[in-house]
């Protein structure tokens, strides 16, 4: 694997203490990624950043991807700001893997099961294999640059479902992939958007209306 064959796109909204870590250990991967930051933020510099946007509003988490397709790597990746590599080969045994299949690859999922809403499917976290999932959550999500171009800008509709967006416009099929499993830590996670009032609700409404009833296998 080829030196800068991924670039990884991070956001920053309120826990830049977090940013600074996973910065750090960002680069300090093995190939070294590139690191994309869109800063929804307070005014922030980071040692290590190779490329910075600093928004005058929080525009969610769409737009990460409006600067992922710009990168100039085979592969593109979010990282969420509470999520910190475990070992400097994560990212290159990722680009690895995506590049042997189709789809997005991911560490967490979600499969959309007949008859149950977005939260009552199975949502599949670090599991020890390979598995298929519907959904990719972008707490970690890759995907080829070329397949990402030809995505549409996701709509701020969905700017805190740009994950839901990605997983309905290219095609799979998507995994949550094995080789994350015990190599990933948390972080202090305060102002997560899954928190908010009605997140499950806007996340079952988005995949509907981004599948149709025929796919989102969702109760009314």
């Amino acid at each position: 694997m080829s030196a800068a064959n991924v670039t990884v796109c991070l956001l920053n909204w309120r826990r830049p203490q977090n940013l600074r870590l996973i910065v750090a250990a960002l680069a300090a991967q093995k190939p070294r990624p590139l690191l994309f930051l869109w800063n929804n933020g307070e005014p922030l510099e980071l040692e290590g950043i190779d490329w910075q946007i600093d928004s005058s509003r929080n525009m969610g988490c769409g737009v990460r991807w409006q600067m992922g397709v710009h990168a100039p790597t085979e592969f593109v990746c979010s990282w969420d700001d509470d999520l910190l590599p475990g070992d400097p080969h994560v990212l290159r045994d990722a680009a690895a893997c995506l590049a042997e299949r189709g789809g997005i690859l991911g560490a967490f999922g979600v499969q959309i099961l007949a008859g149950k809403d977005y939260r009552n499917s199975r949502h599949v976290l670090l599991p020890a294999k390979d598995t298929e999932v519907d959904i990719v959550k972008g707490r970690l999500l890759m995907a080829r640059t070329a397949e990402l171009r030809g995505v549409p800008a996701c709509p701020e509709r969905y700017a805190l479902a740009d994950d839901l967006w990605l997983s309905s416009r290219i095609h799979g099929p998507h995994a949550a992939a094995g080789l994350f499993h015990g190599r990933l830590g948390d972080l202090p996670a305060p102002h997560a958007v899954c928190g908010r009032p009605g997140h499950y609700k806007e996340r079952d409404r988005a995949w509907r209306e981004l599948v149709g009833p025929t796919r989102s296998g969702a109760v009314s």
